[in-house]
């Protein structure tokens, strides 16, 4: 996924239908209901052919880059959550929502 979907996704809220994620290549195929089981046990049986430790290796190739950048952009997204959750601005919503909570509360 590119960042300019991946910006819809996190900043305005969006959510995509299962052909746009393939489309963008978040997921890579789409499978019907018609015959899920069958499908999905035929791709198992497909990579259960593989040797286990190839398939770990390969795996631990492509996602050990991805792994460290996680960890590193984990990281920042913490710290920066810690700033907006002491911000005065973010106090206030909280407080707001905790008033608007009683309100609906008392109504009861």
């Amino acid at each position: 996924m590119g960042p300019s979907k991946a910006n819809e996704m996190l900043l305005l809220g969006r959510t995509f239908t299962a052909q746009e994620m393939v489309d963008c290549g978040l997921i890579s195929r789409l499978i019907e209901s018609d015959g899920f089981r069958d499908k999905v046990l035929a791709i198992a049986d497909q990579a259960a052919q593989f040797s286990v430790s190839a398939v770990r290796t390969t795996k631990r190739l492509i996602r050990g880059i991805d792994v460290e950048l996680l960890e590193k952009v984990n990281r920042e997204e913490m710290h920066a959550l810690g700033e907006r959750m002491e911000s005065a601005e973010s106090i206030e919503s909280i407080r707001q929502f905790i008033e608007a909570g009683k309100k609906k509360k008392a109504k009861l």
